[in-house]
């Protein structure tokens, strides 16, 4: 009956989209903020993420890191029989806790993890 196939293919698109743009949002954040007398301090998990795939953005109120994991392809013919690390383009929102001085800003990139020091704006 074609409802009934129109409707099976409506739900297989729904779930399609549903995966799709879940896939995008790649793996759970991890990440810690710090508010010392002067600066704020943030060191954001990315693991397996190349240096040269991140992106910053530092407004106001909020930085926003963006980029890609990519990890190797396998070899022609393998079997997966655990996929549990996610890649693709991620995108980390930060709310900040104080007001910061943009043009005195430090990163470190090492071992996958980005720390990320904020000189707070002085208030006069």
């Amino acid at each position: 009956d074609q409802d009934s196939t129109d409707d099976e293919i409506g739900m297989r698109n729904s779930l399609f989209d549903l995966v799709t743009r879940r896939s995008e949002r790649l793996y759970l954040r991890k990440e810690n903020i710090i508010e010392l007398t002067q600066t704020v301090e943030i060191a954001v998990d990315l693991a397996g993420v190349d240096e040269d795939d991140i992106e910053m953005q530092l407004f106001e109120d909020a930085l926003i890191i963006e980029g890609r994991r990519q990890l190797p392809a396998g070899e022609e013919g393998a079997v997966y029989h655990e996929a549990g690390i996610r890649q693709g383009p991620f995108r980390v929102e930060l709310s900040l806790p104080a007001a910061v001085d943009p043009e005195r800003v430090s990163t470190r990139y090492e071992r996958g993890l980005l720390s990320i020091s904020l000189q707070k704006q002085v208030t006069r």
